[in-house]
C-alpha cells in the first residue's frame, strides 16, 4: 500500500481539528445530553441512567471536559519552547478550568451512592487527580518536569476522568447504556486526536521537525485507541446518532488527518514529519 508523502503541517493539523470537532463539538455531552432528555420506559435503571445524565451535561463538566486538553497543549509547547514562548493563552485557560473545578466535582459526586464499590474507586481516583492539578502547574511553572512528563501528568488525569465516566455508566446500565458508552468512545477517540496533534505541533515548534523515541511511542500508542474507540463509536451507536459520524470519517478533513497519521506511523527512520 502506498504511503502519503505529503508534508505534514502544523496548521492544516489545527485546522482539520476544528472540521472534526465542529460535526460534534463535544460529541459527549451532546449525547449525554440527548439521553438524557429521552422519555423511557419506567425502569430503575434508567432513572438512574438519567440522573447521573443530568448531573454530567452541566457547563462546568463541559467546560473541563473541553479545556482540559487545550491545557495539556498549551503546556507540552509552552515546556518545549524552553519557558519563552507567551504564556498568556495558558495562564487564560487555567483560570477558567480552576473557576469550574468545584462545580465539576460537586457535579461527579451527584448519585455516587448507585456506584460500585471498584467504580467509586475510579471516582475517588479521578477526584484525587484533579486536586493534585495545582501541583502539576506549579512544577510546570518551575521548570521541574519537563515537556514529556507534563503530557503524561494531564493525560493521567483526561484518562481518568473518561474511566470514571465508562464506570459511571455502566454501573447505572439501563436502556441508554450502549448510546452512552458509545458517545463516551467517540470523546475520546477526539481525545486521542488532539494529542496526536499536540506531539506532531511540538515536534515542528522544537525546530528539528521530528519526534523523539517518547513522543513517538506516545504518538502511535494515541493512533491506536483513536482508530479502536472510532470503531467502537460506530457500532453502539444508532443509526440516528450514528449518521453524523459516518459524514465525518468520509469528509475531507477526516481523511487528510488519517493521512497524515500514517505518514507519521510509517516514518519509522526518525525523519522530520514535515
Amino acid at each position: 500500500m502506498a504511503v502519503f508523502r505529503r508534508p505534514v503541517r502544523s496548521r492544516p493539523i489545527r485546522l482539520f481539528l476544528i472540521s472534526m470537532f465542529a460535526v460534534p463539538l463535544v460529541s459527549l455531552v451532546a449525547l449525554w445530553a440527548f439521553a438524557a432528555s429521552v422519555t423511557v420506559p419506567a425502569a430503575i435503571s434508567d432513572h438512574n441512567y438519567n440522573v447521573n445524565s443530568v448531573a454530567l451535561t452541566g457547563p462546568d463538566i463541559a467546560t473541563l471536559t473541553t479545556l482540559l486538553p487545550t491545557e495539556q497543549a498549551q503546556t507540552y509547547i509552552w515546556l518545549l519552547s524552553g519557558r519563552q514562548a507567551p504564556k498568556s493563552s495558558l495562564l487564560a485557560t487555567r483560570k477558567t478550568i480552576s473557576r469550574v473545578l468545584p462545580g465539576t466535582e460537586a457535579a461527579l459526586l451527584v448519585g455516587d451512592n448507585l456506584l460500585s464499590a471498584s467504580s467509586k474507586a475510579d471516582l475517588d481516583a479521578l477526584e484525587a487527580d484533579l486536586r493534585h492539578l495545582p501541583a502539576v502547574r506549579q512544577a510546570v511553572d518551575a521548570g521541574t518536569m519537563t515537556p514529556a512528563a507534563a503530557f503524561q501528568a494531564y493525560s493521567e488525569i483526561i484518562d481518568a476522568q473518561f474511566q470514571s465516566y465508562y464506570a459511571s455508566t455502566l454501573d447505572r446500565g439501563g436502556s441508554l447504556q450502549a448510546i452512552a458508552v458509545g458517545a463516551t468512545d467517540s470523546a475520546l477517540a477526539l481525545e486521542m486526536v488532539s494529542r496526536e496533534a499536540t506531539l506532531v505541533d511540538g515536534a515542528l515548534a522544537i525546530g528539528h521537525g521530528q519526534l523523539d523515541a517518547g513522543a513517538r511511542q506516545l504518538f502511535i500508542s494515541s493512533a491506536a485507541n483513536r482508530q479502536f474507540l472510532m470503531g467502537q463509536t460506530l457500532s453502539l451507536l444508532t443509526p440516528t446518532l450514528r449518521a453524523a459520524y459516518v459524514t465525518l470519517i468520509g469528509s475531507a478533513p477526516y481523511q487528510q488527518f488519517q493521512a497524515m497519521e500514517s505518514q507519521v506511523l510509517a516514518n519509522t527512520g526518525g525523519g522530520p514529519v514535515r
